[in-house]
Protein backbone atom coordinates (compact mmCIF):
# COMPACT_ATOMS: atom_id res chain seq x y z
CA UNK A 1 0.00 0.00 0.00
CA UNK A 2 2.82 2.41 0.86
CA UNK A 3 4.61 1.62 -2.39
CA UNK A 4 1.44 2.34 -4.39
CA UNK A 5 1.14 5.68 -2.58
CA UNK A 6 4.80 6.45 -3.41
CA UNK A 7 5.64 6.79 0.28
CA UNK A 8 9.38 6.28 0.88
CA UNK A 9 9.99 3.20 3.03
CA UNK A 10 13.23 1.44 3.87
CA UNK A 11 13.57 -2.03 2.32
CA UNK A 12 11.92 -4.42 4.76
CA UNK A 13 11.82 -8.19 4.96
CA UNK A 14 9.67 -10.13 7.38
CA UNK A 15 10.72 -13.51 8.72
CA UNK A 16 8.22 -15.54 10.71
CA UNK A 17 9.51 -17.00 13.96
CA UNK A 18 9.71 -20.55 12.56
CA UNK A 19 11.12 -19.62 9.14
CA UNK A 20 14.73 -19.68 8.02
CA UNK A 21 16.45 -16.36 8.64
CA UNK A 22 19.48 -17.44 6.59
CA UNK A 23 17.40 -17.82 3.41
CA UNK A 24 15.62 -14.50 3.94
CA UNK A 25 18.76 -12.39 4.25
CA UNK A 26 21.08 -14.28 1.90
CA UNK A 27 21.30 -11.38 -0.58
CA UNK A 28 20.90 -8.51 1.88
CA UNK A 29 23.92 -6.33 2.47
CA UNK A 30 24.93 -5.77 6.09
CA UNK A 31 24.84 -4.04 8.49
CA UNK A 32 21.18 -4.59 9.27
CA UNK A 33 18.72 -3.95 12.07
CA UNK A 34 16.44 -6.66 13.46
CA UNK A 35 13.09 -5.72 15.02
CA UNK A 36 10.93 -8.14 16.95
CA UNK A 37 7.24 -8.54 16.17
CA UNK A 38 5.98 -9.87 19.48
CA UNK A 39 2.59 -9.93 21.16
CA UNK A 40 2.26 -7.01 23.56
CA UNK A 41 5.41 -5.26 22.32
CA UNK A 42 4.32 -1.71 21.44
CA UNK A 43 7.58 0.19 21.85
CA UNK A 44 10.23 -2.00 20.31
CA UNK A 45 13.31 -0.06 21.39
CA UNK A 46 12.25 0.36 25.02
CA UNK A 47 11.11 -3.26 25.16
CA UNK A 48 14.40 -4.71 23.94
CA UNK A 49 13.01 -5.65 20.55
CA UNK A 50 15.54 -3.81 18.37
CA UNK A 51 19.07 -4.99 17.59
CA UNK A 52 21.11 -2.46 15.62
CA UNK A 53 24.16 -2.58 13.37
CA UNK A 54 24.34 -6.37 12.96
CA UNK A 55 27.13 -7.38 10.57
CA UNK A 56 27.40 -10.63 8.62
CA UNK A 57 25.28 -13.77 8.27
CA UNK A 58 26.56 -15.41 11.47
CA UNK A 59 25.80 -12.36 13.60
CA UNK A 60 22.36 -12.02 12.00
CA UNK A 61 21.54 -15.61 12.94
CA UNK A 62 22.84 -15.00 16.46
CA UNK A 63 20.67 -11.89 16.78
CA UNK A 64 17.64 -13.86 15.54
CA UNK A 65 18.24 -16.48 18.23
CA UNK A 66 18.60 -13.73 20.83
CA UNK A 67 15.16 -12.34 19.98
CA UNK A 68 13.65 -15.83 20.01
CA UNK A 69 15.10 -16.41 23.47
CA UNK A 70 14.04 -12.97 24.73
CA UNK A 71 10.40 -13.13 23.66
CA UNK A 72 9.72 -16.89 23.55
CA UNK A 73 6.30 -17.94 22.32
CA UNK A 74 5.18 -14.28 22.08
CA UNK A 75 7.50 -13.76 19.08
CA UNK A 76 5.52 -13.84 15.84
CA UNK A 77 8.40 -12.87 13.59
CA UNK A 78 11.25 -10.48 12.93
CA UNK A 79 11.65 -7.65 10.43
CA UNK A 80 15.07 -7.15 8.87
CA UNK A 81 16.13 -3.84 7.36
CA UNK A 82 19.41 -2.31 6.19
CA UNK A 83 20.74 0.30 8.58
CA UNK A 84 19.53 3.76 7.55
CA UNK A 85 21.71 6.84 7.37
CA UNK A 86 21.64 9.08 10.47
CA UNK A 87 19.06 11.86 10.65
CA UNK A 88 16.23 13.38 12.72
CA UNK A 89 13.35 11.10 13.65
CA UNK A 90 9.81 12.37 13.11
CA UNK A 91 6.31 10.89 13.13
CA UNK A 92 3.71 11.09 10.37
CA UNK A 93 0.39 9.34 10.73
CA UNK A 94 -3.37 9.19 10.35
CA UNK A 95 -6.14 9.08 12.93
CA UNK A 96 -9.74 8.58 11.83
CA UNK A 97 -12.38 10.73 13.52
CA UNK A 98 -15.92 9.24 13.44
CA UNK A 99 -17.50 12.59 12.52
CA UNK A 100 -14.96 14.56 10.49
CA UNK A 101 -12.98 11.74 8.91
CA UNK A 102 -9.19 11.31 8.80
CA UNK A 103 -6.71 13.61 10.52
CA UNK A 104 -3.09 13.77 9.46
CA UNK A 105 -0.74 13.80 12.46
CA UNK A 106 2.80 15.17 12.54
CA UNK A 107 5.27 15.27 15.42
CA UNK A 108 8.56 14.27 16.93
CA UNK A 109 9.22 10.56 16.42
CA UNK A 110 11.32 7.71 17.71
CA UNK A 111 11.99 7.65 21.44
CA UNK A 112 10.73 11.26 21.70
CA UNK A 113 7.18 10.33 20.65
CA UNK A 114 5.76 9.65 24.11
CA UNK A 115 8.50 11.32 26.15
CA UNK A 116 7.85 14.79 24.73
CA UNK A 117 4.48 14.36 22.96
CA UNK A 118 5.03 17.28 20.60
CA UNK A 119 2.42 16.75 17.87
CA UNK A 120 0.04 18.64 15.59
CA UNK A 121 -2.92 17.43 13.51
CA UNK A 122 -5.09 18.74 10.71
CA UNK A 123 -8.06 17.35 8.83
CA UNK A 124 -7.52 15.66 5.49
CA UNK A 125 -7.44 16.51 2.66
CA UNK A 126 -4.39 18.67 3.22
CA UNK A 127 -3.50 21.57 0.99
CA UNK A 128 0.10 22.69 0.61
CA UNK A 129 -0.68 25.48 3.09
CA UNK A 130 -2.09 22.94 5.57
CA UNK A 131 1.10 20.90 5.31
CA UNK A 132 3.18 23.99 6.10
CA UNK A 133 0.97 24.74 9.10
CA UNK A 134 1.63 21.23 10.38
CA UNK A 135 5.38 21.59 9.88
CA UNK A 136 5.32 24.84 11.85
CA UNK A 137 2.76 23.68 14.41
CA UNK A 138 5.06 21.95 16.90
CA UNK A 139 6.50 23.56 20.01
CA UNK A 140 9.88 22.48 18.64
CA UNK A 141 9.29 23.57 15.02
CA UNK A 142 11.50 26.63 15.17
CA UNK A 143 14.49 24.63 16.41
CA UNK A 144 13.67 21.74 14.08
CA UNK A 145 13.93 23.70 10.84
CA UNK A 146 16.27 26.52 11.91
CA UNK A 147 19.50 24.79 10.90
CA UNK A 148 18.36 24.18 7.33
CA UNK A 149 19.95 20.72 7.52
CA UNK A 150 16.66 18.79 7.25
CA UNK A 151 14.77 18.35 3.99
CA UNK A 152 11.56 20.21 4.84
CA UNK A 153 10.25 19.87 1.28
CA UNK A 154 10.50 16.06 1.46
CA UNK A 155 8.56 15.95 4.75
CA UNK A 156 5.96 18.32 3.31
CA UNK A 157 5.52 16.02 0.30
CA UNK A 158 5.20 13.02 2.61
CA UNK A 159 2.41 14.72 4.57
CA UNK A 160 0.51 15.38 1.31
CA UNK A 161 0.95 11.76 0.17
CA UNK A 162 -0.29 10.41 3.51
CA UNK A 163 -3.28 12.76 3.31
CA UNK A 164 -4.09 11.47 -0.17
CA UNK A 165 -3.76 7.86 1.00
CA UNK A 166 -6.20 8.52 3.86
CA UNK A 167 -8.73 9.84 1.34
CA UNK A 168 -8.35 6.94 -1.08
CA UNK A 169 -8.46 4.22 1.59
CA UNK A 170 -11.34 5.03 3.99
CA UNK A 171 -10.75 1.70 5.74
CA UNK A 172 -7.42 3.07 7.04
CA UNK A 173 -8.42 3.84 10.64
CA UNK A 174 -4.88 4.43 11.92
CA UNK A 175 -1.44 4.77 10.38
CA UNK A 176 1.87 5.36 12.17
CA UNK A 177 5.03 6.02 10.21
CA UNK A 178 7.38 6.18 13.17
CA UNK A 179 10.14 6.93 12.94
CA UNK A 180 10.49 8.80 9.69
CA UNK A 181 14.22 9.43 9.33
CA UNK A 182 14.83 12.89 7.82
CA UNK A 183 18.16 13.92 6.31
CA UNK A 184 19.34 16.86 4.25
CA UNK A 185 18.44 15.01 1.04
CA UNK A 186 15.11 13.32 1.75
CA UNK A 187 13.24 11.22 4.25
CA UNK A 188 12.33 7.56 4.66
CA UNK A 189 9.95 5.68 6.96
CA UNK A 190 11.72 3.07 9.07
CA UNK A 191 8.69 1.50 10.73
CA UNK A 192 4.99 1.34 9.96
CA UNK A 193 1.92 0.27 11.87
CA UNK A 194 -1.57 0.36 10.37
CA UNK A 195 -5.07 -0.58 11.50
CA UNK A 196 -7.97 -1.12 9.13
CA UNK A 197 -11.67 -1.25 9.86
CA UNK A 198 -14.87 -0.99 7.88
CA UNK A 199 -15.96 2.66 7.92
CA UNK A 200 -19.34 3.30 9.51
CA UNK A 201 -22.05 5.05 7.55
CA UNK A 202 -22.07 8.80 8.20
CA UNK A 203 -23.99 11.80 7.01
CA UNK A 204 -22.42 12.58 3.59
CA UNK A 205 -22.94 16.32 4.10
CA UNK A 206 -20.45 16.36 6.99
CA UNK A 207 -17.63 16.01 4.47
CA UNK A 208 -18.78 19.18 2.71
CA UNK A 209 -18.27 21.24 5.86
CA UNK A 210 -14.53 21.05 5.19
CA UNK A 211 -14.63 22.25 1.59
Amino acid sequence: MLRLADIPMVETRYVEADDSMAAAVADLDSPVVLKADAEGLLHKTAGGGVLLNVHGADRIMEAFRTLRSRFGSALRGVTVQPMAEPGRELLVGVRSDPVFGPLVVFGLGGVDTDLIADRAARLAPLTAADADLLLDGLRSSKALWASGQLDRAAVRELLLKVSRLAELVPELAELDLNPVRVRSDGCVALDVRARFERPSATDPFLRHLRD
